[in-house]
Parts: structure tokens; C-alpha cells; sequence
């Protein structure tokens, strides 16, 4: 990959194969670190330390926009290993990838032993719920094997896999496009009934929308933060800036009222709790707490009665629950960098 260009041929044969990480190997550069190019794509490589070391070995990750959103860390090893660990759509569960460069037989006994001791240590470090994929040059050397095969009979299954293979493409095909002629169906029916989020529902899948996961973004210095904990870091470190702003120092000057109003201080009776659950909406996401509105209309008399209790509580005590004071911070992009968090809102 020294040779000027070679990175953006290899980025073309990526998006060609649509390939989402894509290994490489003996790309003889030096050190650590990560690249963009200018089509998008990102490589993570890993060198030799020193910065004057000769241009061997050498390992690499080329990342898709989707492997950018889906990275959590990566890891650099040495001019043999690297490795990145991945979201997946499974819960708690990640995607490891090692790419590595074995040496060759011929190489002395420290280098082998040195290449596997530190491909023992991270696979160990990995957790088994995860899943794991080691890939790249194992250097490996094979001997002669006949299947017994006639070059008749390894034609005959090739035609019988295309066929298959054929068959089923077409079927799926043809489900999906009975799956899309359903839906508009049904989305009338549920625009009929008043069922409107079974019709939200179908919309979204008509326009192909897909929840996207959150992007690696920087610090205030411009460095890429890839670990949850970083980013959250940031998060929390941009939104303390943002929000816990000091009081202006020139205040507004603000007629008082010429009247004093007349407002309810008392007690919340049951009458009106009960009038607040009757008009609470189903289908509403739920806070820090996660009690959904259907929980607390599912039986309307008890649960007005344990929130006269606690509402009087509070009242008498005259000191909000600190769960009161929590809630979701949910940042919407705006323009620009995606990676800068002043670009959210």
C-alpha cells in the first residue's frame, strides 16, 4: 500500500464486492493510527512502533460507513495483529474481528512465538457470548488432496447449486413483492379503524426508514472517540456547557402583575387524578421509570389511589422526588459534521 493510489484501487474493489470490513495485510506501514479517504471509507492500521522502522509487515482494517457507525474500539498489536470490536443488532452482543499476519516458517522462533503469545492474550480477553472472526495471511501451507471427484461430477453440482441459488432469489423476490402489495392494503384498513400507530408503523416500513446507530465523535481537540464510555464522556461534557448556562447579568425587567391570580394550592384530590389518567395517551414511550401509560390506565381505581397517597406525601412535605428531576436527553442532527457534537440539537 506504499504505492501512491494503492489505498483508493483497494477502496474501489471494496465498494465493488460491497464488502462492510475488509482485511488487509502487509501494507508495510509504519506505526498506528486511522485514515480517511476521500470516498469515505476509514483504514485502521497497525505498524511496526518505531517511526524509523523498515516498511514490512504490517496490518489493516477498511471500514464502510456502516462498520463506522457499528465501531466501539480497535486496537492496535504490533505489524501482525489488529483488532476492532463491533455493534450488532443482537443486544449486548458484539462483533470481534482480528486480522492478523503470521509469520512463515522460516522466521526465527521469537517472532512465531512472540505473533501467537499475543494472538492467545486477545482471544482470551474476548468474551464467548460474543462473536469472534479471525481472518488474514495464516501463512499456512497445504498438501495434496484428492476428492476423487471427475471434473464431470464438480460440473454437474456446480449447475445444481446455480439452480438452487437461482430458485431461491426468485423466491424471495417474489415474497417481498407480495409482503410490499400487502402493506398499502393495510394501511388503509388501519387508517379506517383510527389505528394510527399500527399506520405510522406501516409507513415506516414503506419508506424503508431504519433506526441509526450512534457514530464515533470527537473531542473538543478534533480526535475521533470510538469507546462508548469516551463518547459518553463527551456527551455529558457538551450538554453541562450547553444547558448549565450562568444567569444573565442584566435581567429582565418584568411589570408585576396587577392582580394577584387565584390558584388551587391545596391537596390533589382523587377526582382529579383520576381525570388526568382518563386523559393520558396510550402508546407514548415511557420515562426513566419505564411505567408506561397502559400500566396506570389498566386499573384506574388502584392506581388512583396509590397516587393520592404519594402526590400527598409530596404536598405535605414540600420536596420534589429526585426521580422527578430525570429524564432523556435525545440529540437530533442538524447540519454538518455528524461528528462534532455542536451540530445536534
Amino acid at each position: 500500500m506504499l504505492v501512491e493510489n494503492k489505498a483508493a484501487r483497494i477502496a474501489r474493489e471494496r465498494r465493488a464486492y460491497n464488502i462492510t470490513v475488509l482485511g488487509l495485510c502487509e501494507t508495510r506501514w509504519t506505526q498506528s493510527g486511522q485514515v480517511r479517504l476521500n470516498t469515505g471509507e476509514i483504514i485502521l492500521y497497525s505498524g511496526h512502533e518505531e517511526e524509523d522502522a523498515h516498511h514490512t509487515e504490517g496490518v489493516a482494517l477498511m471500514l464502510s460507513h456502516e462498520a463506522q457507525n457499528a465501531l466501539i474500539n480497535w486496537e492496535a498489536a504490533g505489524p501482525r495483529i489488529i483488532f476492532a470490536s463491533f455493534k450488532t443488532k443482537k443486544e449486548n452482543i458484539k462483533l470481534n474481528i482480528i486480522q492478523c499476519y503470521a509469520p512463515t516458517n522460516d522466521k526465527d522462533e521469537d517472532t512465531k512465538e512472540d505473533f501467537y503469545n499475543k494472538l492467545q492474550t486477545l482471544c482470551e480477553k474476548l468474551k464467548e457470548k460474543d462473536m469472534t472472526i479471525l481472518m488474514g495471511d495464516l501463512n499456512a501451507k497445504i498438501g495434496s488432496h484428492n476428492s476423487g471427484r471427475t471434473r464431470a461430477a464438480k460440473a454437474t453440482a456446480q449447475e445444481e447449486y446455480t439452480e438452487a441459488n437461482r430458485a431461491v432469489k426468485n423466491s424471495v423476490k417474489t415474497d417481498k413483492a407480495n409482503f410490499i402489495e400487502d402493506l398499502p392494503k393495510e394501511a388503509e384498513d388501519a387508517s379506517a379503524q383510527g389505528n394510527m400507530n399500527q399506520l405510522y408503523e406501516i409507513t415506516r416500513k414503506l419508506a424503508g426508514k431504519y433506526k441509526r446507530t450512534d457514530r464515533p465523535i470527537k473531542d473538543k481537540n478534533g480526535n475521533v472517540l470510538t469507546s462508548d464510555e469516551d463518547q459518553l464522556k463527551r456527551w455529558r461534557e457538551h450538554f453541562e456547557e450547553l444547558l448549565n448556562r450562568p444567569p444573565p447579568q442584566n435581567p429582565p425587567d418584568i411589570t408585576p402583575a396587577e392582580e394577584v391570580l387565584q390558584i388551587n394550592c391545596e391537596r390533589p384530590s382523587k377526582a382529579e387524578i383520576e381525570k388526568t389518567i382518563h386523559h393520558m395517551k396510550r402508546g407514548k414511550s415511557s420515562g426513566p421509570d419505564k411505567i408506561p401509560a397502559e400500566a396506570i390506565k389498566a386499573d384506574i381505581g388502584t392506581s388512583t389511589e396509590i397516587l393520592h397517597d404519594l402526590f400527598g406525601k409530596i404536598w405535605k412535605q414540600e420536596e420534589i422526588p429526585t426521580e422527578w428531576k430525570e429524564g432523556y436527553l435525545v440529540k437530533l442532527p442538524k447540519k454538518g459534521d455528524m461528528q462534532d457534537c455542536k451540530n445536534y440539537r
